[in-house]
């Protein structure tokens, strides 16, 4: 009787034995998760504040970019209300120049017109001088032939006198170197008044051919005259369609 109180005390002992075991290990088991969950509500903890530290500067963000955003929209309003004035500037002085413009360009027609009127003018100056030099030209060509032929004529017949008085003195000489005996003084004069006779009419005929150099110099000078300005003259006006262009 004794041994079996004993076993059945022993086996009640080993079955608390066993029961506090198993509360042991569930009061581990447990511990093991508490800490664990209070490890993960604190890492949770963390980036809570972690989250609401970011949330802050996201709106600190915001706040200095709906500031600066509000700010370019001051300006950029004020830059508007400036490019509104200067393109209301820009109309009305556009405005005064198209005026100016519209002015100007009467005043040019007005000019334009007052210019033709001068041109048609001064072509019809030009044309009465054309004809006018013309006229000229045609009298002093017919005073220098006139002039030239008279000229002519007169050294012609001084020629012609100057070999008559040759002729007499050389037969003169021939009738005195024939009588140079028998001649008296009167011969030698004569001869001395023949042979001044002879130089006068030299003397003239030399002057005559002098004045007919230079009538045939001046007759060359007036034909250069002509070409270099008359002629120029009627090149240009009948360039530009001549007389009948003119009217």
């Amino acid at each position: 009787m004794p041994q079996a109180a004993t076993t059945e005390q022993s086996w009640a002992r080993s079955a608390k034995l066993a029961e506090f075991a198993r509360l042991k290990d569930t009061v581990i088991r447990m511990e093991k998760s508490s800490r664990e969950q209070l490890q993960l509500e604190t890492e949770t903890q963390h980036s809570f504040d972690f989250m609401r530290a970011e949330i802050g500067r996201i709106k600190q963000s915001i706040a200095a970019l709906s500031s600066v955003v509000d700010d370019e929209l001051a300006s950029l309003r004020s830059d508007v209300g400036v490019l509104r004035e200067e393109v209301g500037h820009l109309v009305e002085s556009a405005r005064a120049e198209h005026s100016s413009t519209a002015s100007l360009l009467a005043e040019s027609r007005a000019r334009e017109m007052r210019n033709a009127e001068w041109v048609q003018q001064s072509f019809a100056q030009a044309r009465e001088q054309v004809a006018q030099l013309k006229r000229d030209l045609s009298d002093s060509k017919a005073q220098l032939l006139e002039a030239s032929g008279s000229h002519t004529a007169a050294v012609s017949e001084l020629s012609s006198n100057l070999a008559e008085v040759v002729a007499s003195t050389r037969e003169l000489q021939q009738q005195a170197r024939a009588n140079s005996e028998g001649v008296s003084g009167n011969t030698a004069a004569r001869i001395v008044a023949t042979g001044e006779n002879r130089r006068r009419l030299e003397h003239e005929a030399k002057v005559a051919e002098e004045a007919r150099g230079d009538l045939q110099r001046e007759i060359d000078a007036l034909v250069a005259w002509s070409t270099q300005e008359a002629r120029p003259q009627l090149a240009r006006l009948a360039d530009t369609g001549g007389l009948e262009g003119v009217r």
